[in-house]
């Protein structure tokens, strides 16, 4: 750039200078609109496809939100109901969805290692064994399947009516099951040894193992929780804890403290050695005390490293609560419902997954967020953290599985 003194005639243009003339009009703004419209698509890398409005909008949204994810496995054609992590190294992941469909692939990559065949209805629990040995895999009509990771073949299957939940026991190659009709199974892998818990007359909709592996609290739709002896089949206590569906469970540490959460507004804490209701945690918002519609508890969990419970509803409220004195500590305001927490497994920090589409990280001594992911352009449908706490693998309504690193060095 020249420095010198300003000179008026640097700035005269002369008739030789001028190239074309261009006439413009007054549109009210619409081309400048449209040319930063243009503009803006043509940064965001993404190709625009005018052949219809859904593709459009979608391509829109994916615009619009940053994807943090690692990996994107998108081979699904419809929405991922369930997804899960190998257990040991989290090498391996398997998802299910809508299209009745069910992949294993890789988390290095997204590439499909093989398909679990076989399904007549959306695939909506998928899970491996403790060990990575085997992963199941079940449909709402009821088709359940074990396929076996190493040679990639299907070891074993079986049809019961329609499914409600399936998940491996911690330490064995035991698979149980739970059904619309409220019945309970178990199989013993690889043989397929079988045994059956009749129901009450209720659905179940949601279990979870004690820590002894020798019981499992059971949530049925009456609003009962029945604690099995898995050994001897039986009933040890019926507790009726609820007033409507019981969506979830989980068990302290000590092997005696259950907490469950239901579609009636509360949690409660039970002790399993003799089935009392030990506090009610209220879950509701202030107007549905006034008259308001329910707000439904999608999720509870305890915290590993601290006397601390956790409980998530459809209405967006994660509340965390003392465990001795029942007291609530934090609560935790999304913009919309929450689908599923998880505790981190070393520290009092909470996951929590919903409709927005956003992994959020809580701290649960301060309330306040500690990091968050983005990537998905639909509802999360289903979370799980890696063994190692490294990682979170969702499931979503916008078809796709996507993988996050979440570590962080200070945690």
């Amino acid at each position: 750039m020249d420095d010198g003194p300003y000179d008026e005639t640097d700035q005269v243009i002369d008739d030789d200078d001028i190239v074309e003339f261009i006439e413009l009009e007054d549109q009210d703004g619409n081309d400048e609109e449209d040319e930063g419209a243009e503009i803006m698509g043509a940064s965001s890398g993404v190709r625009r496809d005018t052949e219809s409005d859904d593709d459009d909008d979608q391509l829109q949204a994916v615009n619009m939100v940053a994807d943090d994810a690692e990996i994107v496995f998108d081979k699904h054609a419809g929405s991922v109901f369930c997804c899960d992590l190998e257990p040991v190294n989290g090498k391996i992941a398997i998802s299910g969805g809508e299209d009745d469909r069910s992949f294993v692939w890789s988390t290095s990559d997204g590439s499909v290692l093989f398909e679990c065949t076989g399904h007549k209805d959306s695939v909506t629990c998928s899970s491996f064994s403790y060990d990575g040995k085997f992963v199941a895999t079940g449909d709402m009509s009821g088709v359940v399947q074990v396929w076996q990771i190493e040679s990639r073949s299907k070891l074993w299957s079986f049809e019961t009516s329609d499914l409600s939940w399936l998940q491996w026991h911690h330490s064995s190659h035991i698979l149980l099951a739970g059904t619309m009709d409220g019945d309970m199974w178990m199989w013993r892998m690889p043989d397929g040894d079988c045994k059956t818990f009749p129901g009450n007359g209720s659905p179940t909709d949601s279990a979870k193992l004690f820590p002894d592996g020798k019981r499992l609290a059971v949530g049925y739709g009456d609003g009962s929780i029945r604690i099995w002896d898995l050994k001897a089949a039986t009933t040890l206590h019926s507790v009726a804890a609820h007033f409507g569906d019981v969506t979830c469970l989980d068990c302290y540490h000590d092997d005696v403290l259950i907490m469950s959460g239901s579609v009636d507004g509360s949690a409660k804490l039970i002790n399993s050695a003799n089935g009392k209701v030990l506090a009610t945690l209220n879950c509701k918002l202030q107007e549905e005390e006034e008259g308001g519609t329910q707000n439904s508890v999608e999720s509870v969990g305890f915290c590993s490293s601290l006397p601390l419970c956790a409980t998530a509803t459809l209405k967006g409220q994660l509340a965390v609560w003392d465990v001795p004195t029942q007291i609530q500590r934090q609560n935790c305001k999304h913009d919309e419902g929450i689908v599923r927490l998880v505790w981190d497994h070393a520290s009092p920090l909470i996951y929590t997954v919903g409709m927005d589409g956003i992994v959020r990280l809580w701290d649960a001594r301060s309330g306040n967020t500690a990091s968050q992911w983005t990537g998905h352009t639909g509802e999360i449908l289903d979370v799980v953290l890696s063994r190692d706490g490294s990682s979170i693998l969702t499931a979503s309504d916008d078809k796709t599985c996507r993988l996050f690193h979440v570590y962080k060095p200070d945690r």
